[in-house]
């Protein structure tokens, strides 16, 4: 049989982090170019719901069909814990994508309830934004 193709993410949306962290990531994601929208959730006050605002959106998104990837770029990794990952037991993450230490297929992780995937976060990436 033919072997098909991996459908490529059609939505990209980033949670949380500084303005710099997010632009840098989003150009190293480029390099991929596999979206065609990007949502980025930005503010940097804390407890105003960006993190339960993206998980909800990117779970609403995924059932409507939408391929999906989140990118969680926060180094408290809310969004990540949020999906049932643990963030202290990843091997990969934002933070090795960004040091160029795993590729976006080592870091990605496929959420099978939700229908989406994942660039997890872990606290260790508090160290990039130093």
């Amino acid at each position: 049989g033919t072997v098909r193709p991996r459908r490529r993410a059609r939505v990209l949306v980033v949670a949380q982090g500084g303005y710099k962290t997010i632009c840098t990531s989003l150009y190293r994601l480029s390099n991929y170019k596999f979206m065609t929208k990007i949502y980025a959730i930005v503010n940097q006050q804390g407890g105003v719901g960006k993190t339960t605002s993206v998980i909800n959106m990117c779970a609403y998104l995924a059932a409507s069909g939408r391929r999906v990837l989140l990118v969680d770029i926060d180094p408290q990794a809310n969004a990540t814990s949020g999906l049932g990952y643990d963030k202290y037991g990843l091997v990969h993450s934002t933070y090795d994508l960004l040091l160029e230490e795993a590729t976006f297929e080592e870091a990605r992780q496929s959420h099978a309830e939700f229908k989406l995937d994942i660039l997890p976060s872990k606290p260790s990436l508090s160290g990039a934004e130093v």
